[in-house]
């Protein structure tokens, strides 16, 4: 959701609501920092454990911040009420480094405003249903989706060993002519899922750089290719599966979703696989690169294989 605009959000309610939909699902024991550029656009959203410590958040964030041109902050702590003076401790730090324009502390279903000697109605707490805003149901309708946890998010590219074994065997038995990459992404892109002999010819074509290359200028963010990645991650053998992950991350990342990007290329970095592809959607990711900088498709004249160079 790095497209939101935060001087559309009409109140605290959707600020808070639309920051699962930034970070991808709903969390707990945590701050989320919302980076702000100015005219008040979102750069990106951060989300750190709430006992991080601050002089590892400050030097994490830093270089974000001159990145990103940031100009303000947005500060959201998600705990007990107890954690309310170890917020406003990471809170006071980080607004000498920018203005904290809006601080706020959910906890036991509700919001409190943490602004010093604040006298809203949300100093004293508001009810708070995140999944009941407005803002959350405008996502829900333009197909955004905010997880239950970090956890539920995480395992969307968990391997799984039956489907990894039937797709094993599939590919022993791959017939001479096998459909390309382009065929097997329109039939996903037709809400089909792939079979164990589909899955098996996209493990083999994405092995040939061509085919790869091509497979990467067709994705973007749309919620089919995500779909399609993150399956063949979980499906294909780990032998095969770096080049299908790296597409997963750079799909998660067009769509706004470093946690989702990072655990793809988490996966691939498990199989001690990683190629040139994955190591520039770790760079992407690391620094908190905005989608919206890089045009997709590439202009005319430019080719993923000036990208890639060799590999």
């Amino acid at each position: 959701m790095t497209e939101s605009d935060a001087t559309q959000l009409r109140s605290a309610a959707d600020l808070l609501g639309m920051v699962p939909y930034v970070i991808g699902f709903h969390p707990t024991d945590s701050v989320v920092l919302l980076l702000l550029r100015p005219g008040h656009q979102l750069a990106c959203g951060l989300r750190l454990d709430l006992d991080a410590p601050v002089e590892a958040i400050v030097a994490g964030l830093t270089p974000v911040i001159e990145r990103q041109h940031v100009t303000g902050l947005v500060v959201i702590g998600y705990g007990p009420l107890s954690a309310r003076d170890t917020l406003r401790h990471v809170i006071d730090t980080l607004d000498t480094i920018r203005p904290v324009i809006a601080r706020f502390l959910l906890a036991d279903g509700r919001y409190y405003c943490l602004r010093d000697a604040c006298r809203c109605t949300a100093a004293g707490g508001v009810r708070f249903d995140p999944r009941a805003t407005t803002v959350a149901a405008a996502a829900t309708v333009q197909g955004k989706v905010a997880w239950r946890s970090r956890a539920d998010l995480v395992a969307l590219v968990d391997p799984d060993p039956v489907a990894q074994q039937q797709v094993r065997e599939a590919m022993d038995r791959l017939p001479a002519r096998m459909p390309n990459t382009s065929e097997l992404m329109a039939a996903a892109r037709q809400g089909v899922r792939l079979d164990d002999q589909q899955m098996a010819a996209l493990a083999v074509t994405l092995h040939d750089r061509t085919a790869r290359d091509l497979a990467w200028e067709s994705t973007d963010d749309h919620m089919w290719q995500q779909d399609l990645w993150l399956d063949a991650t979980r499906r294909i053998p780990d032998s095969h599966v770096a080049r299908p992950a790296a597409l997963a991350a750079w799909c998660a990342w067009r769509r706004g979703n470093e946690v989702l990007a990072r655990a793809a290329l988490q996966r691939i970095a498990s199989t001690g696989r990683l190629d040139l592809l994955a190591s520039i959607v770790f760079a992407l990711v690391d620094n908190h690169t905005d989608p919206r900088s890089l045009p997709w498709p590439l202009p005319a004249g430019i080719t993923v294989a000036d990208l890639l160079q060799q590999d």
